[in-house]
């Protein structure tokens, strides 16, 4: 039984991940989120916004599948370590069949590809340019907390109007 209690937490270890955490799977941005600095960056058009969003609530469905499964593979771990006389190889099974759906959460590089395949070749280019950006960060930051510059201005957001009935 504390076999079973220790495999489930680790297991469960990775549920308490933010899907930007462990797995390299991007947090998807709340309804406010219009990515107008992203689009005005990288010159994307509303309908290549739109299939880069679609892509991400893709990959996010077919992710929160894979765990059920390993919670629903869990739930099987539990019993079969709970019971009178457990099985090995299926608890062996288990744990394998486990592993593998976890690895194909942290697959994230086909995505990646498919939403670069949305991007021309000078999107691209300036993708590479945020990409630079954001190894700055950290400097930057530091150069704030050092009172070297100034942190940039708050973005405001339009408030959200209530969906029309």
């Amino acid at each position: 039984m504390f076999r079973a209690a220790i495999l489930f937490a680790v297991s469960m270890g990775a549920f308490a991940q933010p899907p930007g955490g462990f797995t390299g799977i991007p947090m998807l941005p709340g309804p406010a989120m219009n990515y107008q600095a992203l689009k005005q960056a990288l010159g994307l058009t509303d309908a290549q916004t739109q299939q880069l969003q679609d892509l991400q609530k893709n990959r996010q469905a077919k992710t929160q599948a894979i765990y059920q499964q390993i919670s629903d593979k869990q739930k099987q771990l539990n019993d079969a370590l709970a019971s009178a006389s457990p099985d090995a190889a299926a608890i062996g099974q288990l744990e394998i069949d486990m592993g593998n759906l976890r690895k194909q959460i942290g697959a994230g590089q086909s995505v990646r590809d498919e939403a670069l395949a949305l991007l021309n070749d000078a999107q691209k280019a300036k993708l590479a340019e945020l990409q630079n950006a954001l190894q700055l960060q950290r400097a930057a930051n530091e150069a704030i907390g050092l009172g070297l510059i100034s942190p940039p201005a708050p973005v405001v957001t339009p408030p959200m109007r209530p969906l029309a009935k």
